[in-house]
Order: C-alpha cells, then sequence, then structure tokens
C-alpha cells in the first residue's frame, strides 16, 4: 500500500496508553532525526527521554537483571510529550524534522531463533495495519 492511500491517522495518548497510563514502566523506540537514528526511550509522564546512553538497543534494556527499576534509574534527554512524538508518528502527518515513534522492537538487534524473530516481524506488521485502521474500528479491536 502506498502512503498516499493510507487513511490520515491521529494517535493521541488517551487512545494508546495503557488504562493504568503512566502508571508502569513503558519503553519505546524514536526516530531521531538529530541523530540520523533510533533511540530506546523512557516513556514517562512529563515527557519521552532517550536513553540510549545507557541502553543502545531494546535488547540491552530486556536483558538487564530488573528491565524496569533499570529504565526507572536512568535519565537522558527529553525529546517531547508523548504527546507530541505520537502526532508526528503518522506517514502523511510527518514532519521529518522531528522525532517519531518506531516499532518497538529492533528485531535486527534480537538474539531470538529465527522462528521468534520471524513473529516479531509478523507481529509488528499486525501492529502497522491496526495503526492505519480507523478510530473505530481501532476502539472494535481493543475490545
Amino acid at each position: 500500500m502506498s502512503p498516499d492511500m493510507l487513511p490520515i491517522v491521529t494517535l493521541d495518548p488517551s487512545e494508546t496508553l495503557p488504562a493504568d497510563g503512566y502508571a508502569g514502566t513503558l519503553a519505546g523506540r524514536v526516530w531521531r532525526p538529530d541523530a540520523e537514528g533510533p533511540s530506546v526511550a523512557a516513556i514517562r509522564a512529563d515527557g519521552v527521554f532517550d536513553v540510549t546512553t545507557r541502553f543502545p538497543t531494546m535488547r540491552d534494556l530486556c536483558e538487564t537483571p530488573d528491565p524496569a527499576a533499570s529504565l526507572n534509574a536512568v535519565s537522558g534527554a527529553r525529546l517531547g510529550t508523548l504527546a507530541e512524538i505520537l502526532a508526528n508518528t503518522p506517514l502523511k502527518r510527518r514532519d521529518a524534522s522531528r522525532p517519531w515513534l518506531l516499532a518497538p522492537v529492533d528485531t535486527a538487534a534480537s538474539s531470538a531463533p529465527p522462528w521468534v524473530t520471524t513473529s516479531i516481524v509478523a507481529m509488528s506488521k499486525a501492529v502497522r495495519r491496526c495503526i492505519v485502521l480507523s478510530q473505530g474500528q481501532q476502539r472494535e479491536l481493543r475490545h
């Protein structure tokens, strides 16, 4: 599907975060145009923070003895609010000079067996398809 055929999607933290909002420890990946690459990010109520200096990949974060405690203990450069980064994530609305969200797992950095990596790629494709659905369809999928 070409980008021109994708519907315009609006992403909002209230529709994207878990039911308990920021109560848990949230990690993600963000494309940083200024760094010309992806960054591992801590997603918090006061913003999205680049923690790549401590965790170069999601794998590095996930392989710590306590990933949640590790992510909570680290600070990093603030990239913006989740709302700002979400708003810039859909391709049709993207400003290429500002950060946007990526798939949460860097499958290239994974040391998992090939069948697991293939499953992750399939799940990532499914998530991307869900993102392009209309808001009403997204709500149906969640319930």
